[in-house]
């Protein structure tokens, strides 16, 4: 990837005398001085310069290298002036590194994915009434998904119910629909406003297989799927969610559900309900008297006017930065108000800063252009600096529980009752079944290793089997074959039984947190505690009939197996998922810790249900299905996104900078009984959430809408945090953003990290003491009187002046907190400083400092 010198779009005045020069550039090869900037998107005079400076590419490239050395894939034109080309040769590298008006070089590198009641569970279902009713929220907000891609025949997307108004795009979205394989002209008919796909890089590589992975925005992951539905619900109608009102944080956001539920329920149409999340033909929902409760976040609310683009640039291989940025540099372009990325690089760029790749650079001018980026913070959890979002201007989402449970029950013929695990129907009728342990029931003469854990339903002696409930042993280590329980399934299904019991061959407890990942088409059981298979087999060999040889001469033992697919809501707070990547943020591939705190918040990512692409072969045991429970900070970052489009509609002059603070100061770092978050570590642990697990905390949509006070931060504030970074000189900062380093915000101080007005304090190593200042301004409808309370950081001293201001409607205030080691550590501690408004608004700033001891002289 190449950048040029010449600026983009985004900020280059595009008149008659400038485009002139530039063709008189690609022509005779003089070049043309730029002094005026304007920021602008779009317009016939933008669409003129991305023309003429696509032109000026092809032309420069011909000029250097020699046909048939390279092969350009994309033309960069709206965030940066760039292209991407693919050649095998280290001296076309070399050459274009000397060329004059070449600004930075960059290797292209791979990507990684990071792979339904949450809308209540975490808030937005309250802010619907606020924002002029359901069906007028997210109105005129379009979401670009930069992800897998697709499938608009997905029940999700329909479109069939929405008037010919709400189909419509935005007036100032300007995207177009691709079509392709399996996606036809009249995919963005709906919810769907744009789509297209970027895999050049991919093709470069011979990676890509337009057969397998589809040349259109189709999604044969369906990783970009799941994600994507994830987003829909966020402002959809109530009366498609769940209005239990069972969202344990916020007494306002009760009484608001109660508020819809009131206003739009009892349902009359449960046809629309049923025709949304069926997943092997059992519909998840459940009846509350006269009202129909969708127990599921995956609803598809038909007539949703809230708006999705879709970019395909990631593929089952994953993906590369080129098509990635392609993807990004054509959203901004094309209008998009929030970008959600549930994807990152696969490595840190090597360099003197984790911030300077082209990707971070490329993500801080969309959001100059006045586009909130949300990123998946990664699953490389529960280990420390595992994030691989890294930059202040990107909102990077961790991943936790819900309160959302599956429970399941075996009874036995002794009358004994087992929990156990899996998404599955009950036995038919209210009967018990004979059981059967596998080996009990195989050809005599087998020797194959499955015939305890059943995966070759060839060894079965069929008369034996049908009808019964088959006993399947199997090693721990099995476990995390994901195939094992569907191989089992399969087989079970196969040979005619009953349904399944899976328990281990040990008897022992089982260190496995067991958890259902899809719903199995039998009905099926998965028993971990010890006792409770050594109960399971005690009692079937008790009444197992065996002669000399062991033999079974008849079965006695009988079980059934309970229904496992209704959900339960236990009100528990969320718990920080294990797999969730932590903090610290590192400043560059040495593993420095950064002085800006990641993850920012926590939004539900584990066990969601999404649509899925019945074409993906991804997980085989869900093959063909439309929806599917995955885990994953991928599922956590389209609930975020969903919040950040609220904030846009309600709010549409924030700047991303003031959308993620309204975001992070109102979320919840503690349950409704004022107990701190938690987080799963290693094996099960469980310990207090840290900033560095949860960010702020979990996410909470309503009084993100509201949030007090705010803190923003602009392109010049990021450029300062830029030229701050150790190691990172001015010419760096220039060939990575194009803007050189401004002025230090106080003449003869510092530049510190930390001095960036983010809803949040890091600092990566505190000797003695330092000044950080924040600058707050009012957006709340009347004045109020704020004090300021301290949790201090363990070794640390916190003073904040001043500690009580008022502030009016549009007023700023600037805060200095005063940070002093006290007792020097080896490890971060964290601290809190909480605004409290006399107007009943709480701004919470996150503190995470690590006291270091001075230098010895």
């Amino acid at each position: 990837m190449v950048v040029m010198e010449d600026d983009p779009v985004i900020s280059y005045k595009v008149n008659r005398k400038h485009v002139m020069n530039m063709l008189t550039y690609v022509i005779s090869g003089k070049g043309s001085t730029l002094n005026k900037r304007i920021s602008f998107r779009r317009g016939e005079e933008a669409q003129k310069y991305k023309r003429v400076a696509t032109t000026k590419h092809d032309s420069f490239l011909d000029s250097f290298l020699p046909i048939g050395s390279y092969k350009k894939l994309y033309s960069y034109t709206q965030l940066i002036n760039g292209f991407a080309l693919h050649a095998e040769s280290e001296k076309t590298v070399r050459i274009l590194s000397r060329a004059k008006g070449v600004r930075l070089i960059q290797e292209d590198i791979k990507m990684a994915k990071m792979t339904t009641h949450t809308p209540n569970y975490i808030g937005a279902s309250g802010v619907w009434p606020l924002l002029g009713g359901a069906e007028n929220s997210g109105d005129g907000v379009v979401i670009g998904m930069i992800d897998t891609g697709i499938d608009p025949k997905n029940p999700s997307f329909a479109s069939s119910n929405i008037s010919s108004q709400a189909k419509s795009p935005p007036a100032s979205f300007k995207g177009t629909c691709r079509a392709g394989n399996r996606f036809p002209p009249d995919s963005c008919s709906g919810k769907i406003v744009g789509a297209r796909w970027f895999a050049r890089a991919a093709q470069a590589t011979g990676e890509f297989n337009a057969t397998i992975h589809y040349a259109s925005p189709y999604d044969s992951d369906g990783h970009g799927r799941m994600c994507h539905r994830l987003i829909i619900p966020i402002s959809s109608q109530p009366h498609r969610i769940d209005c239990s009102w069972e969202f344990p944080y916020a007494s306002n956001i009760q009484r608001l559900q109660l508020w819809v539920c009131k206003r739009h329920g009892p349902w009359s149409s449960v046809r629309k309900i049923e025709r949304t999340i069926l997943f092997q033909h059992f519909r998840y929902w459940k009846q509350r008297g006269e009202a129909m409760y969708i127990i599921s976040l995956f609803v598809a609310s038909s007539d949703c006017p809230d708006r999705l683009s879709i970019y395909k640039a990631a593929y089952p291989f994953g993906g590369y930065m080129s098509d990635v940025i392609a993807a990004v540099d054509q959203a901004v372009e094309d209008g998009v108000d929030v970008i959600s990325l549930s994807m990152a690089p696969s490595s840190i760029s090597p360099g003197s800063a984790s911030f300077l790749n082209l990707l971070e650079a490329q993500l801080l001018l969309a959001t100059k252009a006045g586009v909130s980026v949300v990123q998946a913070v990664g699953n490389g959890g529960p280990d420390e600096n595992t994030v691989v979002s890294f930059s202040p201007w990107i909102l990077s989402v961790a991943a936790s529980t819900t309160d959302r449970k599956y429970r399941k029950s075996i009874i036995i013929g002794n009358g004994k009752a087992f929990s156990c695990g899996t998404l599955s129907a009950p036995t038919p009728g209210e009967i018990m079944y004979p059981l059967a342990r596998a080996d009990d029931v195989i050809v005599g003469n087998s020797t194959d290793e499955g015939s305890n854990n059943c995966r070759d339903p060839r060894i079965f002696i069929k008369p034996l089997v049908q009808g019964k409930v088959i006993i399947c042993m199997f090693d721990s280590s099995d476990y995390y074959d994901e195939l094992s329980l569907a191989s089992i399934v399969d087989t079970v299904q196969k040979i005619g039984a009953a349904g399944v019991i899976v328990t281990d061959r040990s008897t022992h407890d089982v260190d496995i947190d067991f958890e259902p990942t899809f719903a199995t088409t039998v009905p099926s059981a998965i028993v971990l505690k010890g006792s409770d298979m050594r109960a399971l087999m005690e009692y079937y060999n008790n009444n197992t009939v065996r002669d000399e040889d062991g033999d079974v001469l008849s079965f006695g033992a009988t079980a059934r197996i309970l229904e496992g697919r209704r959900a339960t809501y236990t009100g528990e707070a969320p718990v920080v998922a294990d797999y969730s990547s932590r903090g610290p943020d590192v400043e560059n591939s040495l593993m420095q810790p950064a002085e800006v705190l990641k993850p920012n918040v926590m939004a539900p990512g584990h066990l969601i249900w999404g649509a899925w692409s019945p074409t993906s072969n991804a997980l085989l045991e869900i093959h063909g299905e439309n929806y599917a429970l995955l885990s994953g900070t991928s599922m956590a970052a389209p609930h975020v996104a969903g919040v950040a489009a609220l904030i846009k509609q309600r709010h549409p002059t924030w700047s991303p900078a003031v959308v993620m603070s309204a975001i992070m100061t109102s979320a919840d770092a503690t349950d409704r009984s004022g107990r701190p978050l938690m987080a799963r570590g290693d094996e099960g642990s469980l310990s207090p959430a840290t900033p560095f697990d949860m960010g702020a905390g979990a996410v909470n949509a309503a009084r993100a809408l509201d949030p007090g006070l705010v803190f923003d931060a602009g392109y010049r504030d990021h450029l300062q945090f830029l030229c701050a970074v150790p190691g990172v000189d001015e010419a760096a900062v220039l060939r990575a953003v194009g803007a050189p380093c401004p002025p230090r915000a106080r003449a003869g101080a510092a530049r510190w990290c930390s001095d960036l007005n983010s809803p949040s304090v890091t600092v990566a190593s505190l000797v003695g003491s330092r000044r950080v200042d924040r600058r707050v301004t009012s957006v709340g409808a009347q004045n109020e009187t704020y004090m300021a309370y301290v949790r201090e950081p363990k070794g640390v001293a916190v003073r904040v002046s001043p500690a009580e201001f008022a502030i009016a409607p549009g007023a700023a205030r600037t805060l200095r907190i005063v940070l002093n080691t006290t007792a020097p550590g080896n490890a971060f501690s964290f601290g809190e400083v909480v605004l409290r408004g006399d107007r009943k608004h709480r701004v919470r700033i996150p503190l995470a400092v690590y006291p270091a001891a001075a230098l010895s002289p």
